[in-house]
């Protein structure tokens, strides 16, 4: 659903919260969405897609949807996005991710890019784990933005894994296919 500005709406403009970042290095403090401050489980629903100014875009990425439009969500891209990004991941952490593979930009993105089809729904309780499978995805395909990258050495998830958020390597998590 959108407001006639183009925002989403899902949260009251007024119910807005100033939090601290704990062990945060590039994010001290963000406003964010009352909700997410108070409510007891939150699941994510996120695309996994490159993305033009943060190299792709998944769980870690969709915590972005908290935070207060304008002003804060601007001041994400001044510098250091990706490691602030991470670290929203400490005070916005969801139970359960259910990403939706079945159409992703391989190239561009967040609007527009080559699209690929894997026609995949991946799920986890980790924003490391499910990110790492779904660049892996984007990856797969020839002519891919993501080519020739380690995906653990990826600023967002290498940064949320030194800040204690998810898996070291392939050994610390299992891929269940069904």
């Amino acid at each position: 659903m959108f407001g006639k500005d183009g925002w989403h709406v899902m949260f009251d403009r007024k119910g807005w919260r100033r939090v601290k970042v704990p062990a945060g290095q590039s994010l001290h403090k963000v406003s964010l969405a009352k909700e997410a401050t108070e409510i007891e489980k939150i699941v994510y629903v996120p695309l996994i897609k490159t993305h033009h100014a943060a190299e792709f875009t998944g769980a870690i990425k969709l915590s972005m949807g908290f935070v207060k439009p304008f002003f804060d969500q601007i001041t994400f891209h001044v510098r250091h996005l990706q490691e602030k990004l991470a670290e929203l991941s400490l005070v916005v952490k969801p139970d359960l991710i259910i990403m939706d593979a079945r159409k992703v930009f391989i190239t561009g993105g967040p609007a527009k890019g080559e699209l690929r089809e894997p026609n995949l729904i991946l799920a986890s309780g980790n924003q490391v784990a499910i990110d790492v499978e779904g660049v892996k995805i984007l990856q797969s395909y020839p002519g891919n933005g993501l080519a020739g990258k380690n995906v653990w050495d990826l600023v967002q998830i290498k940064h949320a894994i030194e800040l204690g958020l998810g898996p070291r390597n392939e050994e610390e998590y299992e891929v269940v296919v069904a």
